[in-house]
Order: C-alpha cells, then structure tokens, then sequence
C-alpha cells in the first residue's frame, strides 16, 4: 500500500490536514537539508504538508510539521547536537519528536525521540515504516474505540 492510498480512506479524523506542499517548498527543502529523506515521507508531503489527530498507536497523538518548518523545529530542538543521526519531522503534541534516522536499517522507520533527554537508550521505534505510520494517523488507539 501507498501513501496515496493510505490517505485517501475518508473514514480518518483529523484535527487539522494540510494541503500538500508547494513543489517549490519541497524541492528547496530537499536542496537544503543533507538527510535523505524516505520516499514515503517525501510522497506524504505531497499529497498532506503536516497535520494534526489521533494516532491508533502509540503515543496516540501526532502533530506533523510543514515541510517549510522542518529545518527550523529541528535547528530549535538542537537535534543536529543531540541526536546527530536523526531528522525530526513532527511531534506527539506532548514530549515526544517524531524522527528518521539516517542509518536506520529500514530508512522510513519512525522513532520516538523524548524532547527531556539525550540519552539514546531513551529513543523508541513508534512504527516499523513511515506507512505504518500513515495507516495509524486519524484513528483513535483501541481502547478509545
């Protein structure tokens, strides 16, 4: 399954769903930053530039940025001196950034990164792929259901 695909179930509930992001924006994002940003992120941005909802997984809340804010969130957070192999590209609306890391073995991985800490022990995987990812944004954990 696609990005495409995963965001076109219309059964999702956002809080807020960008529009995608002008070429233009992405394309002078993707000169700019040095990270090699996963396919399915790259396509994400192109059909829904950030959003906001319930995620079904943990931490069940996500808040992704605008590509046009990307650099600037992670300049903020101080993760090039942190957490030097990572790009954050949103958050859990709470404590939580939501990373890449750049010699992840599987690149579209999505780690948790606690915003109060440096320690790498403290960094999680919160999906397996950015897809994974995709498929739990707008719906809410099983519990709530």
């Amino acid at each position: 399954m696609n990005i495409s695909e995963v965001l076109a179930n219309t059964g999702r509930n956002f809080l807020r769903r960008n529009p995608p992001a002008r070429d233009s924006a992405l394309q002078e994002f993707l000169s700019t930053c040095s990270f090699k940003l996963p396919s399915d992120y790259v396509d994400f941005i192109r059909c829904m530039n950030g959003g906001e909802g319930e995620l079904a997984i943990d931490p069940w809340w996500f808040q992704l940025w605008q590509i046009e804010d990307v650099l600037k969130h992670n300049q903020s957070y101080q993760v090039e001196e942190f957490h030097p192999t990572y790009l954050g590209f949103g958050s859990s609306g709470g404590g939580e950034m939501f990373a890449f890391k750049q010699d992840a073995v599987e690149p579209s991985t999505v780690f948790g990164v606690p915003f109060d800490s440096i320690d790498p022990r403290d960094v999680y995987i919160v999906a397996k792929t950015f897809v994974a990812f995709a498929s739990a944004m707008g719906y809410p954990s099983a519990d709530d259901a």
